[in-house]
């Protein structure tokens, strides 16, 4: 088998979407071998959530500033801090919340005491996410402008390809 890219190369892998032979430097090319076409699509999935999580930030960023504005009465940026911090809430909540397992559902001797234990839960999600979850937006919307500058590459290379 051939290399779908360089017909003159022989196939050492395939793609894993579409099972197109694939040369040395094509298969180590993505980390996983991928032709080009199917990390286009790939990536084009990883990224179709990115614009629905960038707009709830925004109407948290929208919220926050014009509750503290109207009911703090704070300054204009003043009230900006409380506005990007309630924005990356929503990032670092859906970050910790996948890495922070939850107590288990043992039950417990008293329902007291698993109460307390999912009150300890969110309690430390909710200070986290307040705490690091405007820098863990920050640095996921970066990595989400990165991937959409690389499927633009892409989409023109294959375009090329055709």
């Amino acid at each position: 088998m051939k290399c779908a890219q360089h017909i003159e190369r022989d196939a050492v892998g395939s793609c894993q979407g579409c099972q197109l032979g694939l040369c040395q430097d094509c298969a180590k090319r993505f980390g996983a071998p991928y032709c080009a076409k199917c990390k286009l699509k790939d990536m084009k999935v990883q990224s179709k959530g990115f614009y629905f999580q960038l707009g709830i930030s925004i109407l948290l960023v929208v919220i926050g500033y014009y509750t503290w504005v109207r009911y703090f009465h704070g300054g204009i940026f003043e009230s900006l801090i409380p506005a990007a911090l309630l924005a990356g809430f929503y990032w670092g909540w859906s970050f910790f919340s996948k890495k922070i397992s939850k107590p288990s559902k043992k039950p417990q001797r008293s329902k007291w005491l698993s109460f307390l234990l999912y009150g300890a839960y969110y309690l430390v999600l909710l200070l986290l996410s307040i705490a690091l979850g405007f820098l863990i937006g920050i640095y996921k919307i970066l990595m989400n402008v990165k991937t959409m500058r690389d499927v633009k590459m892409l989409e023109r290379e294959c375009n090329e390809q055709v």
